[in-house]
């Protein structure tokens, strides 16, 4: 089945009138989370700066290593290579899965270092369609904290 992720930005003022809306329409509150995820990259960001991001995100009680690359020849936004591998600790893995060898192919062995955590509250609201097709809407309340500052 294939999977399309489209982002909306919803402004303050608007998020409680949303939220009633997905409630409605998922007829059920929503399930609640908290995520958080670490970005790593070089002290250059070298690798933001070949369209690739590195984390380490927490989902439940499991550490979770993704790499992302947004695809440059993707003209609507919506597709991606990921890579993604369950590690032991919070600290990236380089050695870890297919996520680990991807870094190691594309960019050697560089020297990672935290650059940003996001920490949210996702609340997931699924909303019944038709068929095997399914709507999942999520809303992220959070912060971002810079490292190193």
């Amino acid at each position: 089945m294939a999977e399309t992720e489209l982002k909306i930005h919803i402004g303050k003022d608007d998020l409680a009138e949303v939220s009633r809306i997905l409630a409605r329409l998922s007829h059920s509150d929503p399930e609640a989370e908290l995520l958080t995820a670490t970005y790593y990259d070089t002290p250059t960001l070298t690798l933001f700066k070949r369209g690739y991001t590195f984390r380490v995100r927490r989902e439940g009680n499991r550490p979770v290593q993704t790499l992302r690359l947004e695809d440059p020849n993707d003209r609507d936004g919506l597709a991606r290579g990921e890579w993604t591998d369950f590690l032991k600790s919070d600290e990236p893995d380089i050695q870890k899965g297919r996520s680990g060898r991807v870094v190691r192919r594309k960019f050697g062995a560089p020297r990672l270092k935290p650059q940003l955590t996001i920490s949210v509250h996702r609340y997931t609201y699924v909303i019944p369609y038709a068929g095997d097709t399914r709507i999942e809407a999520a809303i992220d309340v959070g912060s971002i904290r810079i490292e190193g500052t």
